[in-house]
């Protein structure tokens, strides 16, 4: 080996990438040593004599490991040339801080092998004053030449007393070029001031920073002429000039404030919101709302399993049956209970859907506290008790000796004439009356059996309905022909009740008509009307006009009207009577 011969210690990659190793060993005048450990390396530069250190940095972040721990000793300055497969912005700034003295790329190595002989020839060759700024510019336009991000160089302008005033920009890359606006490389240099339309220009006191300290600085900052955010990082190879990399990181930062506004929302909103894996089944994000409900804190939420709030999962097997029952629907809808910190439990309205997001697969649950409705659902079913009750004592205790009175007065009228025995049948026909509205309201109210939904003519059921009440000589003009779906039970109950309404209000010669309307039909009269003051009264149970009325048949049509989730109106008739109006009926009316 002569005396020319320079030593290298070629540590590859965790997968080697022997077409390097070939090359190296292949040039006569390098005497290549080779280690595949990060300690056994350092120990060759500690006991041998290496003149330049070449590495593989494959994204396993041994390479920088090295060089980290390389530049740690004191007095270290071995020229170390750093390899990369596939570079980026962070493995440029990671090695460049850590002292790395030359950059390529594997690919550009492998089309042009003389670019490593040059890079570890120049990193072994003696210092000279007149060769060094040469040697800066090289690194600059050699180090960044396949780099998608923005680079520079920048020289700072002084005045007179050395204060810095400005500086411009003498080397960028196509890449920055594009990112600040500049035609081309061949317009450099320019002042920042100019290009920035701002003086004294951004950034200045920073680089000043870099120049006196040495130290590379990494910011993000906003320039107000771009209209933009950058990440940069900036660092001085020689003390005398700013080699700047830099990114637009506009859209990111939009991004997070996106991210930072969706965060603010989530944890405003008044129901719970789990953001959950949806094949391990632990949670990852909950919003503020789930920590102040549940009594935990955010970090205790993140990370433990559904199963260990909430009453539906008994474990990760059940939730994942749970997605597997689902059959491709994305959403779900259940009712359980969350538990609470202390014990205690929550009953709660789960609506859930699965989101594919950074191929990644979450549950986004939003939890309802139901609490206040399931106490309503049980002050309702006690209600419906108490209701039922009192319907069987209606139904049984007052109609047995309402039916023996009634049997009493038929013998009385038979050996005895007085009008007091009629007004009394009178009395005894309107309590049974009274006792079937009753009993209406208080078993059907305002529920209707779907199963007992069909599509019935609108005319048939008005005309049949008529003949079962009585109605004097009032007439009746059916002028519609639609079909609508309802329970024909109730329905009838409806018009029945409005019939015997118009005649009991509106004289026996009244006449009614039956007509459509856009999303519904009405049932209107030619009687006296009822007052605009009046008719909102009218439907509650117990109001009437008539000193022997219930007050209960209006009730009875609203409550059939709600059942089948339409609404009902009053207005005012074209001949000045009262105009029952229901809508609402979009989707049965044919």
């Amino acid at each position: 080996m002569c005396p020319q011969d320079v030593h290298i210690l070629y540590v590859p990659a965790l997968t080697p990438d022997r077409e390097i190793g070939t090359r190296l060993a292949n040039i006569d005048r390098y005497d290549v040593h080779r280690k595949t450990r990060i300690q056994a390396a350092l120990d060759a530069v500690a006991t041998e004599d290496i003149d330049c250190i070449v590495t593989i940095d494959d994204g396993s972040d041994a390479s920088i490991t090295l060089l980290r721990r390389l530049r740690s000793r004191e007095g270290d300055t071995t020229p170390f040339v750093f390899l990369a497969a596939d570079p980026d912005e962070t493995i440029v700034r990671e090695a460049l801080n850590a002292g790395a003295d030359r950059f390529h790329r594997v690919d550009a190595i492998v089309d042009d092998p003389t670019l490593l002989a040059t890079a570890i020839d120049e990193s072994v060759r003696p210092p000279r004053r007149d060769w060094h700024a040469a040697q800066q510019r090289w690194e600059c336009e050699r180090l960044f030449e396949h780099m998608n991000v923005g680079v520079a160089s920048q020289r700072i302008i002084t005045d007179d007393e050395h204060d810095p005033i400005d500086y411009e920009f003498v080397d960028v890359n196509g890449a920055g070029c594009d990112t600040l606006g500049i035609d081309s490389p061949q317009a450099l240099p320019v002042s920042a001031s100019a290009l920035f339309e701002q003086d004294p220009p951004p950034l200045l006191d920073r680089y000043q920073t870099v120049l006196e300290t040495g130290e590379p600085l990494s910011f993000e900052t906003h320039l107000q002429s771009l209209e933009s955010w950058y990440s940069s990082v900036a660092y001085s190879p020689d003390g005398t000039r700013i080699v700047t990399v830099f990114e637009d990181v506009t859209a990111r930062r939009e991004r997070q404030r996106e991210l930072e506004l969706f965060r603010e929302m989530a944890d405003q909103a008044q129901d719970a919101i789990f953001v959950t894996d949806a094949e391990t089944g632990i949670i990852e994000d909950v919003n503020e709302t789930a920590c102040d409900r549940l009594g935990y804190e955010r970090s205790e939420l993140e990370g433990v399993g559904v199963w260990d709030i909430s009453g539906y999962f008994s474990d990760r097997a059940a939730f994942r049956r749970h997605l597997r029952q689902q059959d491709g629907d994305p959403s779900s809808h259940i009712e359980t209970v969350h538990e609470r910190k202390d014990g205690t439990e929550i009953p709660v309205e789960i609506m859930a859907s699965t989101v594919e997001m950074d191929e990644h697969t979450y549950r986004v649950a939003m939890a309802r506290d139901i609490t206040e409705r399931k106490a309503r659902e049980r002050e309702l079913r006690d209600e419906k008790e108490r209701l039922e009750e009192f319907a069987s004592v209606l139904s049984h205790d007052l109609r047995t000796p309402l039916e023996v009175a009634t049997g009493r007065l038929e013998l009385a009228s038979e050996t005895v004439e007085s009008d007091h025995l009629s007004s009394a049948k009178r009395a005894l026909t309107r309590i049974d009356e009274i006792i079937e509205d009753v009993l209406t309201l208080v078993r059907d109210g305002s529920t209707v059996d779907a199963d007992a939904i069909e599509t019935v003519s609108l005319a048939s059921v008005a005309r049949s309905c008529w003949q079962t009440v009585s109605t004097a000589e009032a007439a009746l003009r059916v002028e519609t022909d639609n079909r609508i779906d309802a329970d024909p039970g109730r329905l009838r109950e409806l018009f029945e009740n409005l019939y015997r309404n118009a005649v009991e209000h509106g004289g026996d010669d009244v006449t009614v008509v039956v007509g459509d309307l856009e999303d519904g039909f009405y049932i209107a009269d030619d009687g006296a009307g009822i007052p605009p003051t009046d008719r909102e009264a009218v439907f509650e149970a117990g109001y009437s006009t008539r000193e022997c009325g219930s007050g209960l048949g209006l009730s009875i049509v609203e409550s059939i009207a709600q059942a089948h989730g339409w609404c009902v109106d009053i207005t005012e008739s074209e001949r000045g009577g009262a105009r029952f109006e229901f809508t609402g009926l979009e989707a049965s009316i044919d």
